[in-house]
Formats: C-alpha cells, sequence, structure tokens
C-alpha cells in the first residue's frame, strides 16, 4: 500500500476520497463511462457510408478542426455528427481521409441541395493552434491551455485567452495506469514522477512485484503529453529515455494492460482493460480516483479541461453555433457518453465528517453537493473563463423543475500561503464574486448563503501554481 492513501482530518473535505479508497472498486467506477463509451462507438460506427463515397469533390467545408487526439478522436466527431442533425442535414457518415485521425464527418443539405462536411485532423494540440496561425484550420482542439507564445503569435485573431475565444467543451481525468495484476493500489504526484523519470525502477520500492518499471508514454506533439509534462513533471523530472511512446491514447492503454510491468498515463475515456491507480497530490493529501465528482470539480489532482479554440473575432457565424451547441446541454451529454465528464450539473449526496469545522457542518447540513466549482484567477478574486459558463448553468439548475424553492451555499475558500486573515477575506470576496454573478442572472439574493472558509480546506497542497489554483475555489451545496 503507497502511503499516499492516507488522508488527514481536514483533507477529509474531498468528500468522496474515503468511499472511493475504502469501498469502491475500480470496476465499479469505470462502469458506467466503458457502457456509453461501447454504445457510442457502436451508435458512429452504423453510420451510412454510402452517401459519403458518392460525395463531391466540391462539398462545402462548413468546418475545419485540427488539433488534440484526445478531444479530436472521438469527442468531436460525435458532436459534429449530432450538430448535422440538428442543423437538419441528412445521410450522415463519418468516413477518413490520410489516416485514422483525419476524419471528415459528411452528410446531405436538402435545402440548398449540397454535400456539407466537417472536417477533423487529430494530430495533437500543437497543431491546432498551427493550423489556426496558418488559416487553415477554423477551429483548434486542445488538451491544454493555450501557451503564451501561441497566444502572441496568434493576436491578430484577438485575445485568444478571451471568453471569445476559449471554450471548454469538457472534463478529462489524466489516467495512471498499470497492468491488471499490479497490486499497487495508489501513488503520490511525486512517485509517478519518479516513475516516468527513472528514479524508481522497479515496483517492489513501491510494494509491488520485483519487477523492473515499463514505461509508456505519449508522444511529444500530444496535450495529453503537455498536461503530463506540466502537472506530474513540472521542471523538476524529465521523462526517462526507455518510455515508449504513443500517438494514440487508445494504443498505449491496451499496451500497458499486455505488459505486467506497464506504467502508463491516458485520458479518462481510453482505460480499456488497464488498471486505473488513484493519485494524491501529496503525503498529506487524499488519494483519489477519477470519478465524476472528482474530475468534475476538479479537485483530482490531474483533472484537465479539454478545451476548443476559435478566433476571438472574425470567426465563421456556423463556428458559434457549433461552439453554442457543444456548450448546451446536448453537447455536454454526448461528452458523457464518451467517457469523459460533462459541465452539466450533477448533484451527489455526501457525509460531511463529524471532524470537521462546526460552522461548516452546519452550513451544508442537509445539502447536495453539486459537480461544480467555481475557479479564479492567479491571487485575484475574478472568475475564469469556464466559471462565466457555469454561472449560467447552475442559473438553468436552480430554476429547473423541482429545484426553483431551493437555496445554494456557496463555500469559498483560498490558498494557505496568505495569512489567515487575507485568506478568509479572499475567499469571502470570492464567494460574493459568484453571488453577485449569480443575482445578475436572476436568483433571488434570499435563495444564496455564503461562508468563507480562508485556507481551512484543502484539496491539493501547496508546492505548486496548480496545486494552489485548486485550493482557489467556492464549493456549490444545493439544500
Amino acid at each position: 500500500m503507497s502511503k499516499s492513501k492516507n488522508i488527514t482530518i481536514f483533507n477529509l473535505v474531498v468528500w468522496i476520497s474515503t468511499a472511493i479508497i475504502w469501498g469502491v472498486s475500480q470496476t465499479t467506477l469505470l462502469l458506467a463511462a466503458k457502457n456509453v463509451h461501447a454504445q457510442s462507438s457502436l451508435q458512429m460506427a452504423s453510420l451510412t457510408q454510402s452517401s459519403l463515397q458518392q460525395a463531391p469533390k466540391n462539398t462545402d467545408t462548413w468546418i475545419h478542426m485540427q488539433g488534440s487526439n484526445t478531444v479530436g478522436e472521438r469527442l468531436t466527431p460525435a458532436i459534429a455528427v449530432d450538430f448535422l442533425k440538428h442543423k437538419g442535414i441528412q445521410d450522415i457518415g463519418i468516413t477518413t481521409g490520410r489516416d485514422q485521425y483525419d476524419k471528415y464527418i459528411q452528410g446531405y443539405d436538402p435545402v440548398n441541395t449540397r454535400y456539407v462536411q466537417i472536417r477533423i485532423e487529430s494530430y495533437g494540440s500543437s497543431t491546432g493552434f498551427k493550423g489556426l496561425m496558418s488559416g487553415a484550420a477554423d477551429m483548434g482542439a486542445s488538451s491544454r491551455s493555450i501557451k503564451m507564445k501561441e497566444v502572441n503569435k496568434l493576436k491578430k485573431m484577438g485575445n485568444m485567452t478571451s471568453q471569445e475565444a476559449e471554450h471548454v467543451v469538457g472534463i478529462d481525468g489524466l489516467a495512471i495506469i498499470v497492468h491488471p495484476s499490479n497490486p499497487v493500489q495508489s501513488l503520490t504526484v511525486k512517485q509517478i514522477a519518479q516513475l516516468f523519470s527513472g528514479q524508481i525502477t522497479n515496483w517492489a520500492e513501491l510494494g509491488g512485484p520485483d519487477l523492473e518499471v515499463s514505461l509508456h508514454a505519449r508522444d511529444h506533439e500530444s496535450g495529453t503529453w503537455d498536461t503530463f509534462k506540466g502537472l506530474v513533471l513540472a521542471k523538476k523530472y524529465k521523462l526517462n529515455d526507455s518510455a515508449k511512446r504513443y500517438v494514440s491514447n487508445d494504443e498505449l492503454s491496451r499496451q500497458v494492460s499486455g505488459d505486467v510491468a506497464a506504467i502508463g498515463f491516458s485520458g479518462l475515456s481510453s482505460v480499456g482493460n488497464s488498471k486505473l491507480l488513484a493519485v494524491a497530490d501529496g503525503d498529506n493529501s487524499p488519494a483519489l480516483y477519477p470519478t465524476r465528482l472528482t474530475v468534475g470539480t476538479e479537485d483530482y489532482p490531474l483533472a484537465r479541461r479539454l478545451f476548443l479554440y476559435t478566433p476571438a473575432k472574425h470567426k465563421k457565424p456556423i463556428v458559434d453555433e457549433f461552439i453554442q451547441f457543444a456548450l448546451g446541454s446536448d453537447g455536454q451529454a454526448l461528452v458523457d457518453d464518451i467517457g469523459y465528464v460533462s459541465q452539466n450539473i450533477e448533484s451527489h449526496k455526501l457525509p460531511v465528517a463529524e471532524d470537521l469545522p462546526e460552522y461548516y457542518r452546519h452550513a451544508v447540513d442537509g445539502a447536495d453537493r453539486l459537480s461544480l466549482n467555481f475557479r479564479f484567477k492567479e491571487g485575484k478574486a475574478k472568475l475564469d473563463n469556464k466559471a462565466f459558463m457555469d454561472v449560467q448553468r447552475l442559473v438553468e439548475y436552480m430554476n429547473a423543475k423541482g429545484n426553483e424553492h431551493k437555496s445554494v451555499v456557496l463555500v469559498g475558500a483560498s490558498d494557505p500561503r496568505l495569512k489567515n486573515e487575507y485568506a478568509i477575506l479572499l475567499s469571502k470576496l470570492r464567494a460574493k464574486v459568484v453571488r453577485k454573478e449569480l443575482i445578475d442572472q436572476g436568483i433571488p439574493r434570499s435563495r444564496i448563503r455564503m461562508i468563507a472558509n480562508g485556507a481551512l480546506l484543502q484539496v491539493a497542497g501547496n508546492s505548486s501554481l496548480t496545486s494552489r489554483i485548486k485550493n482557489r475555489r467556492v464549493e456549490v451545496w444545493l439544500q
């Protein structure tokens, strides 16, 4: 058993950890995702192909998307199919171009009596930004946020970090996977970095079998690799040269499931027959499996956002329509179907630990935890781009049938670098920012309660900016 399974009292605020680590089997955790993933794959495979073979060369290309394999292998093709249906397109099917990473979603437009298509090339996140730079792509798919050097190169398209350009299409948990026979259950982020850098070379060092560790990693063009490098390796570690590299998450997972000494990382929807490990941010943090709740709230240490980037200005109207569809409830349902975690809000009944502060226990007594956290920019009480969309989703959820008379409890939190008085003030200010947005969109003040936790209850460590951002949050409970 790795040291990371130890759960400190105050970290019990990451509610789910207790049930997940001590009782819920890995098979149970992934069963629903695998079932819907299989159904979605079957649905896409059954699409008609006959019309595609006859599609004329002058087919109208509505959207050309380039970028992430994680986003483009299954997710955006599924969204594109339903988007074309939504637009009244008939005889929709999927065909491939140069290879399996080059897809055409095509159909017939009966109104204009023409064939139309959405082309999706998924060769890695960086290729999406290069496509936007060159003008070849209308949209870039990415499993990481845009880099500042890319922002600067795309200045002619406007501010690429603005709400008009950056769109979170779903949440993924970067899965740490091993062979099913491996007895290790959980690792800290540091232990994962030590494994992939070659500092830990034998599973026996972690309580596993006496086998030399076999490393499996994504290729350097992949956003999955960029995320792993940023969240795990950071600037302290370098990937060991012995690691085998893969273009596809699915292929990597298949290889791990057949190698008794293997460890790898993939998107949550690609775990397949490999064994999923729980991950802790540090020795004093809870080890969490990537579940719908831990990933949806982004409390899981290796949770990551999946993005679609469009020009901030002068974009095609059809691109805006696609984004609105993808971020709406129907598009988000497809995110769930593929095996990622959507931003459609869910409620979860969770026990509140008796050793948590009395004011906290009293505030959330009888309430359901909602599957979102509002997060903020560095050192500020300013909502990030995803949070602004989440405000709209929360308003719709509070106004839905059965919820229209319920209230929300906003629990503000800060990171422990700040002095206690300032941490409490900033956490309260953050809760007030969310309250103001809700009030501005029609939710009465009487339906909103707030508490400020300061830096008392942490969901991550304090050693990195990523960890501190996770702690700068506003939790949402419904009662």
